[in-house]
């Protein structure tokens, strides 16, 4: 880092030291504004006159009840008109001290400033107004003006209307004029100003005023003239040759300001006392705001240089900065400079060099923990550095490096099956659910554990596939294409063992109804339904099933007929009721029936039950009548079981076309059949679409069961 070091100065130099008279040596104003008022169209601004005054000269103290005045004049006008006077007392009365290391201040010495602090109310319009201070008199040892003891000093600033109504706030110069200058040296003095709202300050020497003198009463000659009576504009000072206003020094070179920056320069050749006069102006968008006038009394010596040592420590690192240059290594440096008055100086530095400190810490935490490491939280592994400065005042790095470590969790799972318990970490499971053990790990953070237990019982389950339904089945990822039963060795949901047998049914058709032999038409048989015999087509190695023909009750009013069938082969047509409930049909339905006789120690188990019907939408009957049918919109299917009623499905739906019906009867127990079971099977057809045919008849063919041992 970059240190900057001031110079401290410790020897002194003799100047030539005058006798001071009387006590004014200087003054400027500066305003803020307060408030501005739109309705009234009135602003408010804060003026501040600060005096400056030789406390040892034999002059007066600031005055009491000091008399400011405000005047008023139109713009391009020569004539001021007074407007009023404002009171006022001093404040802020201080010493100004002269710290130049090459001035011996003498002891009759002394300068003071104090300021008069007050309000005032400007209207808007088209007027500028004038601040004035007028007060009698200078010091009467002044070389550059005639008759200084008699004259006195104004001090003012120039208001005009722009900065009446935008509330403006005046230039504020940097710093007090240097009291003290060093004769046959250069100046460079900053009498620069600063401007709150930025605008552009225009800088130049100027004649001084004069009001007042030595005579007694308030008139202008007086020692504190009466505002009302003394009106601007004011007389200005008369300059003793070669002095002018824009020349009030002299020197070689001439003392001059810059006008853009207000930097002071030259070289004053003569020993002396001068009055200078300086005058701003300030400007925003080309408009002229305030014009202000400030004098003082600039004091030329002789002035002797100095030589010093400055002794300094240097960090290695590090860097010094001494008078606007930069010194990076030990060592013995010289510098001549100039101070703010003038006085040529060397300064022999002497750059001593220190060393750095250094400290580490090590940290290991675990997440989510934190580490503070001065105002730093950190949460995150890696190598933080902090500089200090050590009891030396050079850097003191503290290295901090800090390991984060991570907790860690896992989970796992684990079946117990008909009463097994689990011991782990020396805790004992029996039930199902989750659970948690905290643990340390091998970085000595939590290690969180979960255990998922679940509990079950090994199983047995059996399930039951018909190739009559599919030519082949997956189940569990193998595939079944021929009749058997076979055994899956499985996990169930809970993780046990788990047997499935899978029974494979063979597509067998045992016994048909294929209603070849329907005959209507001979008359000793048309109603009987004794050609709808059972034909088997294959015998069970289990037992035997002996079936009934189809048939219905009272077949003379439930009457059948004989139509072109599934496959062009022949059906058996029935008679339809009307009704749509069908416990209310006044039809009787097609029955047949069935008994088992399974070899002994065995069983026949009933797994399909498949026929085709037809509700056509014209009747079509092989003694070659035809028409419009009222068809049946629904079926009802029931089977009874040794007489009780084991399965009933109604409101099936016809078809005006062919249409297969299959019943899956292998996995009901119901259909799984002892020696002596018997089986009757009813199809009612019924609940006609009620067109306006008065035939009613419904189709039926293929009838077919299926078993299996």
């Amino acid at each position: 880092m970059t240190r900057l070091t001031p110079i401290l100065i410790t020897l002194f130099c003799f100047i030539v030291t005058p006798v001071f008279t009387r006590h004014i040596v200087g003054g400027d104003i500066k305003y803020t504004c307060v408030s501005s008022n739109s309705d009234q169209q009135t602003t408010t601004f804060a003026v501040s006159f600060t005096m400056y005054r030789d406390v040892l000269g034999g002059g007066a103290n600031y005055d009491l009840n000091a008399q400011f005045g405000i005047y008023r004049k139109s713009p391009g006008g020569s004539d001021w008109t007074f407007v009023q006077a404002v009171v006022a007392n001093p404040t802020n009365i201080a010493n100004i001290p002269l710290n130049d290391p090459c001035v011996t201040v003498p002891p009759n010495i002394r300068t003071e400033r104090g300021s008069y602090n007050f309000n005032v109310t400007l209207p808007w319009g088209e007027n500028i107004y004038q601040i004035a201070y007028q007060r009698c008199c200078r010091n009467n040892t002044i070389n550059n003006i005639f008759n200084p003891g008699t004259t006195g000093a104004v001090f003012s600033v120039e208001i005009t209307p722009e900065a009446i109504r935008n509330c403006n706030n005046s230039p504020v110069f940097k710093k007090l004029p240097p009291i003290i200058l060093c004769n046959n040296r250069p100046i460079m003095f900053d009498h620069g100003t600063t401007d709150m709202e930025g605008d552009s300050v225009v800088y130049e020497f100027c004649n001084p005023l004069s009001s007042g003198g030595n005579m007694p009463g308030d008139d202008c000659f007086s020692i504190v003239p009466a505002p009302f009576k003394c009106l601007p504009p004011y007389p200005e000072v008369s300059f003793v040759p070669p002095y002018t206003s824009f020349e009030p020094m002299g020197g070689n070179p001439i003392v001059n300001i810059n006008a853009s920056t207000g930097m002071i320069t030259g070289t004053p050749n003569v020993q002396g006392q001068y009055v200078v006069g300086i005058c701003i102006r300030e400007y925003r968008n080309g408009k002229l705001l305030t014009s202000t006038r400030r004098d003082f009394q600039f004091n030329v010596l002789n002035c002797n240089g100095i030589t010093f040592d400055q002794n300094y420590l240097l960090c290695e690192n590090d860097s010094l900065r001494i008078n606007e240059v930069t010194y990076t290594q030990p060592g013995t440096y010289t510098q001549n400079f100039i101070t703010e008055s003038g006085c040529d100086s060397v300064v022999v530095i002497k750059i001593n060099p220190l060393k750095n400190s250094e400290s580490l810490i090590t940290k290991t935490i675990c997440f989510p923990e934190n580490y503070t490491f001065f105002e730093m939280i950190l949460t995150q592994s890696g190598t933080y550095t902090k500089i200090l400065e050590n009891s030396a005042g050079c850097d003191s790095t503290v290295i901090l490096k800090l390991l984060v470590n991570q907790p860690t969790e896992n989970t796992l799972h684990y079946s117990l099956c008909d009463g097994e318990i689990l011991e782990i970490n020396g805790e004992s499971f029996s039930q199902s659910g989750v659970y948690s053990q905290k643990l340390v790990n091998s970085n000595g953070c939590d290690s969180i554990l979960t255990l998922i237990i679940r509990t079950g019982t090994s199983l047995t389950s059996r399930q039951y596939y018909s190739l009559c339904n599919a030519g082949s089945f997956e189940v569990n990822n193998v595939v079944y294409n021929s009749p058997g039963v076979f055994v899956q060795n499985l996990n169930s949901q809970s993780g046990c063992d788990s047997t499935l047998i899978v029974n494979i049914l063979p597509c067998q058709q045992d016994i048909i109804y294929d209603f070849q032999l329907c005959d209507a038409k001979t008359p000793q048989q048309g109603m009987n339904y004794e050609e709808f015999v059972p034909r088997y087509l294959s015998s069970l190695s289990c037992g035997t099933i002996s079936a009934s023909n189809i048939e219905r009750e009272q077949p003379q009013e439930n009457k059948h007929s004989c139509t072109l069938g599934h496959e062009s082969s022949l059906s058996m047509c029935v008679s339809v009721s009307n009704t749509c409930i069908p416990e209310e049909a006044t039809q009787k339905p097609v029955v047949f029936g069935f008994r088992a006789s399974p070899v002994s120690g065995s069983y026949i188990k009933w797994n399909h039950l498949v026929f085709h019907h037809n509700a056509p939408l014209n009747y079509n009957w092989i003694n070659g009548a035809t028409g419009p049918n009222n068809y049946p919109t629904k079926i009802r299917i029931r089977i009874y079981k040794n007489d009780a009623l084991v399965f009933a499905q109604q409101d099936i739906p016809t078809n005006n076309t062919w249409k297969k019906e299959k019943l899956d009867l292998y996995e009901n127990p119901d259909y799984v059949l002892q020696e002596g079971d018997s089986v009757r099977v009813e199809l009612l057809p019924y609940c006609t679409v009620g067109n306006t045919s008065t035939v009613s008849v419904w189709d039926v063919d293929n009838l077919s069961l299926f078993f299996f041992m």
